[in-house]
């Protein structure tokens, strides 16, 4: 019988390149939980990286995998037309609204990015595209070349895509600013793309007011704007997506992560009028819209439908006991809540590397963030009852608490 102990397998096998947050050996999930090959239970913070918003093997997302897997795992939408991939961009297109319903599937959040900025390129003819300072947008050369939350990620990998632009991260409403700055750019420039909270960087949402100007600046200047919701998507801010929390609409936009409970897949969307001057054969892929992964997408909608109305309670809640047992402690710079995208910032680093360390001695598991690695970074399932998020947000403050 092989040995249980796969991290010690892993890394003579596994390319080293792949940095991991703790060495857990994990043999199945359910719920809210992770559970290691000594039967031990671990509460999820982290959900696979907001992957996991329907928990660990939902019920429905289990069953409808099965089904598509003993109907069909795969024949190339290059090549023919089956339900799933059709059904699930007519779900997306209905509650992305606003005309948002022309659908690119992808395999991840990066392969979306990249058919986000080729389609802007694409129908714009204009190289440039302004992002902003520690955002990330994936690890692709593309994508790369937009991202700037750790500096490391880009070591050795030059020269990245010409033409971008990089204007700072509104922590506040910086909109007189970026006018000046819109001001300045060049005419090459064709698309801004934004996380409307800062994910990799350091849980910041942007202000309303800002994206608001954002959006005005871009239809004056003719510019295609780009929302990155890989991780702010389906559900995790309190809304289906972000940008209907400000309302304002973008002309593209990625999706990934929670969006198949687990199941590789992403997809760039935009208006009809746009992808109709992407040429056929412009872009493509292989597994662009998975038939077993779209069927997961079709059950994660569905689910995540029913828990969505919980969300907000759920952030009221996190973000109440959180400052009550936090607002005054000397470490703990700031505390910011968007549903269930929560965000510690602490004093630095090395304090949150021995947080999350002793959290994980309680069998909770928690992730950073933050351009520093100094922020402690809460996204638990969306379906994460509220005595289990109790529990897991009591260990995390204990601990913070603690350390004084």
């Amino acid at each position: 019988m092989m040995s249980s102990d796969f991290a010690s397998r892993g890394d003579r096998v596994l390319s080293p390149v792949l940095g991991h947050y703790t060495r857990l050996n994990i043999v199945s999930g359910k719920g809210s939980y992770l559970y290691t090959s000594d039967g031990a239970a671990y509460l999820d913070f982290s959900a696979g990286i907001a992957v996991a918003s329907t928990g660990h093997c939902h019920p429905k997302v289990v069953e409808a995998i099965q089904a598509q897997c003993a109907q069909l795992i795969h024949a190339c939408a290059g090549v023919v037309y089956y339900g799933t991939n059709v059904t699930l961009a007519e779900r997306l297109g209905h509650i992305l609204g606003n005309n948002l319903n022309s659908v690119f599937f992808t395999q991840s959040g990066t392969e979306a990015i990249e058919a986000c900025i080729k389609l802007a390129k694409y129908v714009t003819k204009k190289p440039g595209i302004l992002a902003f300072e520690g955002g990330f947008h994936g690890r692709s050369l593309g994508a790369l070349s937009l991202t700037t939350s750790k500096l490391k990620y880009r070591d050795g990998y030059a020269p990245l895509l010409e033409h971008t632009y990089f204007f700072p991260y509104p922590h506040t409403d910086t909109s007189e600013e970026l006018a000046r700055y819109f001001d300045t750019l060049p005419d090459t420039i064709g698309a801004v793309i934004i996380e409307p909270v800062l994910g990799e960087g350091g849980y910041v949402p942007a202000p309303t007011p800002f994206l608001k100007h954002l959006r005005e600046l871009c239809d004056a200047r003719g510019l295609l704007l780009i929302f990155d919701e890989i991780q702010t998507g389906f559900g995790r801010t309190g809304s289906w997506f972000d940008f209907q929390n400000h309302n304002v609409v973008p002309d593209i936009i990625a999706l990934a992560k929670g969006i198949a409970s687990g199941m590789p897949l992403g997809a760039c969307i935009s208006r009809p009028d746009l992808m109709a001057k992407w040429s056929t054969g412009a872009h493509g892929g292989t597994y662009s819209g998975n038939p077993v992964s779209c069927a997961a997408g079709v059950a994660t909608i569905d689910v995540i439908a029913e828990v969505l109305p919980t969300i907000s309670e759920k952030s009221k809640q996190a973000e109440t006991q959180l400052r009550q047992a936090l607002s005054d402690h000397p470490l703990v710079c700031d505390i910011r809540v968007k549903g269930l995208m929560i965000g510690i910032e602490l004093r630095d680093a090395a304090l949150t590397k021995q947080i999350m360390a002793v959290c994980l001695e309680k069998h909770v598991i928690v992730v950073s963030c933050g351009i520093h690695d100094n922020v402690i970074r809460i996204m638990p399932p969306l379906t994460i009852s509220p005595e289990e998020l109790n529990h897991g947000i009591s260990c995390l403050t204990e601990v913070i608490n603690a350390h004084r």
